[in-house]
């Protein structure tokens, strides 16, 4: 069987500890032709460069790169794209609160080769809040075998919100080149939703993934600080910014037929008004942040 390369890519900021054994993890993978990109955006603990630079010395497969100027997360992933090598066939978006069975890749890139088809394959996941694993909820976004477009839509936008860890599966490199990373509020919810128009998804019922659970998606604030998304709708409405968001992607997608887009639009408010954005907060549509 072929060994693809898949490019993994480190996203770092001021995380010096749980960075050490993100890096670890991808280091020790099973699958070994990797292309490992750390970009820092420009953190202000020095121990976090120190970490970098000590990793690197030991993988030759290690690429590093120190940003200037602190970008938000979405503009240094649009950034971090560009160096990918052209010989990657896959890639990998990964954390440094995060950590990964051995197996991940490996497992991800053999499901992707014998499906063709598929074009996204992750697994179920661990949350780790307040210092303990728990099994996180079931994201089922497997959509194999389903060949309408609008079907398998509707199955991801149901499992994808608010917490959504398809996007950090491996994902063939061409998708990047379907579906562009929007600077937008959810831009992970946005892009595997639009994705789910251009291929099927594999989903993997093992638990290969830990998440780190209170980084910048446990509330509002620390998200839009993050992301560098400031607007007055996604501040005062974001749940209704982010469905305005998805029912953009809808009418404007050639994926979909003039019939099925209307049903969606109206299904995309039905999800997005029923499912909590954050834990523990039960929000309508429209609300306003408690003071």
């Amino acid at each position: 069987m072929s060994t693809p390369q898949v490019s993994v890519i480190i996203l770092s900021y001021n995380r010096p500890k749980r960075l050490s054994s993100a890096i670890e993890a991808i280091m020790n993978q099973s699958y070994q032709n990797l292309e490992i990109i750390i970009g820092d955006d420009c953190s202000t603990d020095p121990e976090v460069i120190q970490v970098i630079e000590q990793y690197k010395a030991k993988d030759e497969r290690i690429q590093f790169y120190l940003q200037t100027k602190n970008l938000g997360i979405i503009k240094h992933q649009q950034w971090l794209l560009k160096k990918v090598s052209a010989s990657s066939e896959y890639l990998l978006w990964a954390c440094d609160d995060d950590d990964w069975h051995a197996d991940y890749i490996r497992v991800c890139v053999e499901k992707l080769e014998q499906h063709p088809e598929a074009i996204l394959c992750s697994s179920s996941a661990y949350l780790k809040l307040n210092g303990k694993k728990i099994e996180w909820r079931s994201e089922d976004s497997h959509t194999l075998g389903m060949k309408e477009n609008h079907l398998r839509y509707y199955r991801v936008l149901h499992n994808v919100l608010w917490w959504n860890h398809a996007f950090y599966g491996v994902i063939r490199k061409e998708a990047y080149e379907l579906i562009r990373l929007k600077h937008r509020f959810c831009f992970d919810i946005l892009f595997v939703c639009q994705l789910s128009l251009y291929g099927e998804f594999i989903k993997i019922p093992d638990l290969y993934i830990t998440k780190g659970g209170q980084g910048i998606g446990s509330d509002l604030t620390s998200n839009l600080k993050a992301i560098k998304v400031q607007n007055k709708l996604v501040r005062e409405f974001p749940k209704l910014a982010v469905a305005l968001y998805l029912i953009w992607g809808v009418v404007w997608t050639r994926k979909l037929s003039p019939f099925q887009k209307p049903g969606i639009c109206l299904k995309i408010f039905k999800v997005v008004k029923e499912t909590e954005m954050y834990p523990n907060e039960k929000r309508k549509l429209i609300w306003k942040p408690q003071k």
